[in-house]
């Protein structure tokens, strides 16, 4: 396990870091669990909630013509279990020649437990990494159905359209901040948080929200950790030092990053 600085060297006074979960509630046990099982003590506090859409009705549409298109795309967890919840509840016909394509282990475990399978996961997690999966695949006049994040970056459609594919992407959740809660946040960061963790650029942006000038009194000696990249870029928009990286880019590949031996 990895010693943080200040800490003790040797193997039987390592010492094991407080770790603060900052993902949703209803998503955090699976991080906590991890974290756990290495040895590390947990908090949670969630920075953001996923929330419905403004516009329902577009992504119900959509459902309700799925035997017209070709390709379910799928990137997150919340979009699989939003799509398909839906699809169960009002009956919908899965066609048999619709192809799910879904990105990285977590969707993919996810929708097999919706009873489907899905094109092997890209090995980068990003919207490059999307198009990346699609690059050898001929898209070129077919329909694809992105059920997206309101918050999601846009490429994936555009490099899709570009192939000559056509896209529908009605936004299936928004990610709102937590408020009202800076307080509590800082009393956390100031009883012995070692790491905080972001898995999404959504957190970043509400942790510094959050605390707003309160930012300051964070103590030096906490460190953060990414999810990959993205989020990554932008911890440093705000400054914040990048201590672990997860690779890949998903919760063991962070729980790794933080535990790795140096």
């Amino acid at each position: 396990m990895k010693v943080l600085p200040g800490t003790a060297s040797t193997a039987a006074e390592v010492f094991a870091p407080c770790v603060l979960v900052t993902r949703p509630q209803h998503q955090a046990q699976q991080m906590v669990s991890a974290l756990e099982q290495v040895g590390l003590h947990v908090k949670v506090f969630p920075l953001i909630e996923i929330v419905p859409p403004t516009q329902p009705h577009l992504l119900e549409a959509a459902l309700a013509q799925l035997p017209t298109y070709d390709i379910l795309l799928l990137t997150s967890v919340n979009a699989v279990n939003i799509a398909m919840q839906y699809i169960k509840d009002h009956g919908i016909a899965v066609p048999e020649t619709l192809r799910f394509v879904s990105v990285g282990p977590s969707t993919q475990h996810c929708l097999q437990r919706w009873g489907h399978s899905s094109t092997a996961p890209a090995s980068d997690y990003t919207a490059e990494g999307v198009l990346e999966l699609l690059k050898g695949s001929e898209v070129a006049g077919l329909k694809v159905l992105y059920p997206r994040a309101e918050q999601a970056r846009d490429l994936i459609v555009p490099g899709l359209r570009e192939r000559g594919a056509f896209v529908d992407a009605p936004v299936a959740y928004r990610t709102v901040a937590t408020t009202g809660k800076a307080d509590a946040l800082l009393d956390l960061l100031l009883r012995g948080i070692d790491i905080v963790t972001f898995t999404s650029s959504s957190a970043v942006h509400n942790y510094v929200a959050l605390l707003g000038p309160r930012l300051a009194q964070v103590p030096a000696k906490v460190q953060y950790a990414s999810i990959g990249p993205i989020t990554s870029a932008t911890m440093h928009e705000y400054a914040l030092p990048l201590a672990f990286e997860a690779c890949p880019y998903t919760i063991a590949g962070l729980v790794d990053a933080m535990t790795a031996q140096e």
